[in-house]
């Protein structure tokens, strides 16, 4: 992260900082992250520095990767959570959950789907126990 750069980037940190979880939902594009995601995974070199060269890291956080592609290609889901994982581990988030919803190509498909809604609400429900089982 550039100290110069004032587009909103120190914000997004400093959420991800203060979040108990974090839960990444992306479409994959050509089997990959959007440039979006990934300009805010690259610019957080400050916090690979901050935990690896000078030793400041934190206890872990729980996280989940869900993916979201047109096409049912294997490949997708394994190139989006490299990137999602080396990501998280900089951030000292645990990857507790992961899934891929393969073949929904329109627009707010997946949000219509009963079993996609239904996963949604237990993942969320996974990383409450796994809060609860941390702060004890």
């Amino acid at each position: 992260m550039c100290i110069r750069d004032r587009d909103g980037a120190w914000e997004a940190y400093r959420l991800l900082a203060e979040a108990a979880a974090v839960v990444v939902v992306t479409p994959i594009y050509f089997g990959g992250i959007p440039a979006q995601l990934k300009a805010l995974i690259d610019r957080g070199q400050a916090l690979y520095f901050r935990k690896y060269r000078l030793g400041r890291g934190r206890d872990p956080r729980p996280g989940a990767l869900v993916c979201i592609s047109a096409r049912n290609d294997p490949a997708y889901p394994r190139s989006c959570s490299t990137v999602i994982r080396t990501w998280f581990r900089v951030l000292d988030i645990e990857l507790v959950e992961e899934r891929c919803f393969p073949g929904y190509e329109d627009p707010g498909a997946i949000a219509a789907d009963p079993e996609a809604r239904a996963w949604a609400r237990e993942l969320g429900g996974r990383l409450i126990k796994w809060l609860s089982r941390a702060t004890l």
